[in-house]
């Protein structure tokens, strides 16, 4: 019995022990939670008597939101269901902290053009996922309906670009350094961010993790940054309301050029404008983009004056009358994309409208790598048309033309135009393989655009009769130039190239005659097919027939010549 006793004593001795351990640690966690709620305001609060009914509660919110900011503390948006609705801006000119509960927590702006908050001040957080939408018509802002909106503090000169950043969900003025932004999703503005950086300065280290729009002009609108980060952007349904081209990514132009940025990636399904981008980038140098992917947009990337990275480039241009330009890259760029993988769709109605889809422009120097590009265009159309001063890298392009209605003449997978009588700094295009079009670079009609076509050798299911090789500028599936002086406006109807092929055949519209063969190999022998009714093939020093004499349309079908030391005889 002692024994029992004893034990018992000295388990409860223990026992004691232990509770005055745990005591001190369990009221320090109690004091730790009581500190951390006062040092957080929560819509919750009954004394804000905010219900997220759906009833215009603007008043109660921003007390709540002021009341954080004064007292130095964070703010908690409370319920996770819920949706708390406004007329007016919250505005943020405080370091606050916000804690948002998710994508079924949702603030509600039922003015048209005036955003839900509007941060005027740096050391802005927003962690959680932050939900708004604008249930209101979508119109066109002048500068009567701007300035009758609440908050009407925020005009500036009558530019849309202001109407469309004080339309946006999230409005930042200036003064904000040091943001960061876990997630946002917003529906019915006229955008989804917009941060208006300082003219005088960059604004510096912006982080945001996540954006997603939907029934919007533009994603993300800024200018003026240093340092800025956006893990991703997940666009539907960009619509144009207020008369400036849309965007689901935009940097914007300005004095003072913004740099060092970084964008995961963009993608956006349906740009109702076709003049309009997916990304577009203006005065940013060091940007890079991991990548971009677009369905139903008409363009998926233009830059002017930057410098940077993209990973790849992705989708399909969307169907229409207007122009279509893929990827644009103009006016001093330096710019490198690794990969391009895209459709055009679009069906030109003028004959004047061309159908790129690259273009590199001015004096911008690029290096494209690995572009795959299917053109289905009913018009003239080129995969990339090159101009300007600048130096272009095309590494391993792969270009298919998929329409057979198209004109042979119309098909060509690159364009140099020569301006002023002068030429890029330099082309390289390596190893090129174009697959049911007639020229990889081709002279437009009485125009300063100089012809270089491809090696047969990448063409599958035969080569058109009118294609030429140039042999001053092409060495192992590899051209290069320095200026246009390097390229040989040759004739391409009247000396087509052999290269590897074993057959050939015609494809004209219009009386000519064969003069020469060009590219073969010493004992190749090759057939001539007559596709066409208007070729003739000549009797020469060059071409030697059996019969001694030209051959006309309509005097031969099909041929069989070898070729020797530059000549072709016909055996």
């Amino acid at each position: 019995m002692d024994n029992a006793m004893n034990i018992a004593a000295r388990e409860m001795g223990e026992l004691i022990e232990l509770a005055n351990i745990k005591q001190p640690i369990i009221d320090g966690i109690n004091a730790q939670l009581a500190e951390i709620a006062n040092r957080t305001i929560s819509l919750d609060d009954p004394k804000y008597g905010v219900k997220g009914d759906g009833t215009d509660e603007t008043t109660k919110i921003r007390q709540a939101f002021a009341d954080a900011m004064t007292s130095g503390v964070a703010i908690d948006l409370g319920k996770a269901t819920t949706k708390y609705t406004i007329t007016q801006s919250i505005v943020i000119d405080k370091p606050l902290t916000i804690y948002a509960n998710g994508a079924n927590s949702i603030f509600e702006q039922l003015s048209w053009c005036v955003p839900c908050i509007e941060i005027r001040n740096p050391n802005v957080t927003i962690i959680g996922a932050f939900h708004f939408e604008c249930n209101q018509p979508r119109v066109f802002v002048d500068s009567t309906v701007f300035n009758a909106a609440p908050n009407n503090a925020l005009v500036k000169a009558e530019n849309p670009v202001f109407y469309t950043g004080a339309g946006a969900a999230v409005y930042c003025m200036h003064d904000f350094d040091h943001m960061y932004i876990d997630k946002v999703y917003a529906k019915g503005f006229i955008g989804g961010i917009y941060a208006a950086g300082r003219n005088t300065d960059l604004t510096r280290d912006i982080h945001i993790n996540c954006l997603t729009i939907e029934n919007v002009d533009f994603g993300f609108l800024g200018v003026c940054f240093q340092d800025i980060y956006i893990g991703e952007i997940n666009g539907k349904n960009i619509l144009r309301s207020q008369g400036v081209d849309v965007h689901a990514l935009y940097f914007t132009q300005s004095s003072i050029r913004s740099k060092g940025g970084y964008i995961g990636s963009v993608t956006c399904d349906g740009i109702e404008d076709l003049e309009s981008h997916v990304v577009s980038i203006k005065t940013f140098d060091d940007i890079h983009i991991g990548r971009i992917f677009g369905q139903n947009v008409g363009t998926f990337f233009t830059t002017i004056s930057s410098s940077g990275y993209v990973g790849s480039i992705e989708g399909t241009a969307k169907a229409g009358d207007n122009y279509f330009g893929g990827v644009n890259i103009q006016d001093n760029c330096d710019y490198v994309i690794n990969s391009i993988d895209i459709s055009s769709n679009a069906a030109y109605q003028s004959p004047t409208v061309v159908g790129r889809a690259v273009t590199v422009v001015g004096g911008a120097n690029a290096v494209i790598n690995k572009a795959r590009i299917k053109m289905t265009s009913a018009s003239p159309s080129e995969a990339f048309m090159l101009s300007g001063s600048g130096r272009i890298i095309i590494n391993n392009p792969i270009i298919e033309y998929v329409n057979p209605q198209m004109s042979a003449e119309l098909m060509y997978a690159i364009r140099i135009l020569f301006s002023g009588g002068t030429g890029l700094k330099g082309i390289y295009v390596n190893d090129p393989e174009l697959i049911g079009g007639s020229y990889l670079l081709r002279k437009a009609a009485g125009g300063a655009v100089y012809e270089l076509v491809f090696d047969p050798n990448k063409v599958r299911g035969g080569i058109v009769e009118s294609t030429v090789l140039c042999e001053d500028a092409v060495f192992n599936n590899t051209f290069t130039s320095f200026s246009k002086t390097a390229f040989n406006a040759t004739t391409l109807d009247t000396q087509p190239s052999i290269g590897s092929r074993n057959v050939l055949k015609t494809s004209r519209g219009a009386a000519n005659t064969i003069l020469k063969f060009r590219a073969g190999t010493n004992g190749q022998e090759f057939i001539l097919i007559q596709n066409d009714t208007v070729t003739s093939i000549a009797h020469n020093t060059d071409i030697i027939l059996k019969g001694g004499a030209t051959l006309s349309p309509t005097s031969w079908k099909l041929l069989r010549f070898v070729w020797f030391d530059g000549k072709a005889y016909e055996i």
